[in-house]
């Protein structure tokens, strides 16, 4: 509930969004009880479903820094108040990082809640070269009138199709995810998966519906972007 508040859920939403994630990591029965009477492994499995509730520029961060990449990958947190946003960041490259500030001018943004668009300057600073990916129902051309008169490539994944498809339940992180690796090519399909499965099979080794779960959302995404992706490159 702290994470969920934290990121700006509306209560209701939020105890809800916390149900479904103790449920996905075996904890629903213990959803009452306090965490200092847990044991180390259920203590374990908090965290796991703490970094669910997180923003996938945090998972990003963590996959790419396994392929070998530097990566920085922090969060900003808005006013403290119910609905104030979070802007996550992430910095990868194959060479040192020396910059240690927030993203000014950033190559891709992910949006992943598009309500979002209706009070926040979502392109400020983008660069006109980079590309903007917004998780909605919607096509590209109902959400162009809300960038500000945007150039460059525009995106959209619609995560809870997908994942409600994939999961039976809505978790945008990976459908997210593998928008930003498809759209940006900051590592390779196949490394990425690969590295993916493994992170899965270690949070959920015992559930391997959620791991197979997982694993479909990605290639959805990946599929559902391609031919967006193959117009792009034509016109490149």
């Amino acid at each position: 509930m702290y994470v969920a508040a934290l990121k700006g859920i509306p209560k209701d939403m939020a105890k809800k969004r916390a149900n479904e994630l103790l449920e996905v990591v075996g904890l629903s029965n213990v959803a009452n009880k306090k965490v200092k009477t847990f044991s180390g492994g259920m203590k374990q499995r908090v965290v796991i479903a703490m970094a669910l509730a997180c923003s996938p520029a945090l998972l990003l961060a963590d996959v790419a820094f396994k392929t070998g990449a530097y990566v920085q990958g922090f969060p900003e947190y808005g006013p403290e108040r119910m609905g104030a946003p979070i802007t996550a960041y992430n910095r990868i490259s194959r060479d040192e990082i020396r910059v240690h500030s927030n993203i000014y001018t950033p190559d891709l943004v992910v949006v992943v809640d598009e309500t979002l668009l209706e009070s926040v300057d979502v392109t400020a600073g983008l660069m006109e070269d980079g590309a903007i990916i917004i998780n909605t129902a919607k096509s590209k051309e109902e959400i162009m009138p809300h960038l500000k008169g945007y150039k460059g490539d525009v995106f959209t994944v619609d995560a809870r199709k997908i994942s409600v498809e994939a999961l039976g339940k809505y978790f945008p992180n990976s459908p997210m995810l593998a928008a930003a690796v498809a759209v940006t090519g900051v590592m390779k399909k196949d490394e990425f998966i690969h590295e993916m499965r493994a992170s899965y099979k270690h949070k959920f080794a015992k559930k391997p519906e959620v791991i197979d779960g997982n694993m479909k959302a990605l290639t959805m995404t990946f599929e559902a972007l391609e031919s967006d992706l193959s117009q792009n490159r034509e016109c490149a």
